[in-house]
């Protein structure tokens, strides 16, 4: 193909291709934002780990799961740190312990022993 410019052996890329847009804008990011980005990733984790923390803690002394309801109240005016302002109803809270338990049982279908997958949320 030397009307192109291409000499033996080199590969054809068109000017409008959408990896090299993706590379020019990947080339031309601001690293600032990125670090950003990835601080709120890690406080969203530390916040959904708290919320499991306080799941773990309600039904290891067997209360109810309207408990967990009021303990956003509590850890709201004692100041906790990482307490997420969302999904603090008693159906949230069987939601995530849903999901916890759906962990473990998949955890420990390949072998793993619970106390290796709840030390993940503890």
């Amino acid at each position: 193909m030397p009307n192109l410019g291409l000499k033996k052996g080199q590969e054809y890329t068109t000017k409008d291709c959408a990896h090299l847009k993706n590379m020019r804008l990947y080339t031309q990011r601001d690293s600032k934002s990125i670090l950003a980005q990835i601080n709120r990733l890690a406080k969203e984790r530390n916040k959904k780990i708290s919320q499991m923390k306080s799941i773990f803690h309600i039904l290891l002394h067997g209360c109810l799961m309207l408990k967990y309801e009021s303990l956003y109240e509590l850890f709201k005016s004692i100041n906790v740190p990482n307490n997420p302002s969302m999904h603090w109803s008693d159906n949230d809270g069987w939601t995530l312990a849903k999901f916890i338990f759906m962990q473990v049982q998949h955890a420990t279908f390949q072998g793993h022993s619970i106390y290796q997958v709840l030390s993940k949320f503890m």
